[in-house]
């Protein structure tokens, strides 16, 4: 990066001096995908959800996003958490708690997709999902919504009493 006067100033190191806040800022930012405002609708049902996402469904591979949202349910931000193969991603909760918690969010939902486009939860999911939820309640986090998603359908595990 130059800056003014054709001085060259290393990132990371002008992070380190600035303190290590910023260092962390600058490591969740890789995973930021951008501000989302959905129209500046609040999200009030999982098929609206369903519509904020579904166009980061990939036939390829799974990957998993959580959304943080305002008081109003409306998204703050859209984050990758990371991408799989076919059939699996990993991750772990501290993969969502870490970046929500530092940009002060307290509200979020899940997405993945499955490009098997069978959105029926795995056992994996379900433990997963059962393993964020508990992890948000110790943290004083809202865990509004899990959803599984292909191109054309999803599934919710709020709706179906997962959460």
């Amino acid at each position: 990066m130059y800056e003014g006067g054709g001085g060259y100033t290393d990132p990371w190191v002008q992070s380190y001096k600035e303190g290590n806040m910023l260092l962390v800022r600058k490591e969740i930012e890789i995973w930021e995908l951008s501000d989302v405002d959905h129209n500046g609708e609040s999200l009030t049902s999982p098929n609206m959800v369903f519509q904020a996402v579904k166009g980061e469904f990939c036939p390829l591979s799974e990957s998993m996003h959580f959304l943080a949202v305002d008081s109003q349910n409306k998204i703050m931000k859209k984050f990758l958490i990371c991408k799989g193969g076919y059939n699996t991603v990993y991750c772990t909760p501290s993969d969502i708690f870490r970046p929500l918690m530092i940009m002060g969010g307290r509200k979020f939902i899940l997405t993945h997709n499955h490009p098997s486009k069978d959105v029926t939860p795995s056992e994996e999911d379900i433990l997963f999902t059962k393993k964020v939820s508990k992890g948000a309640d110790l943290l004083g986090l809202q865990f509004l919504d899990h959803l599984v998603y292909s191109d054309e359908q999803f599934y919710s595990f709020k709706a179906n009493g997962l959460i």
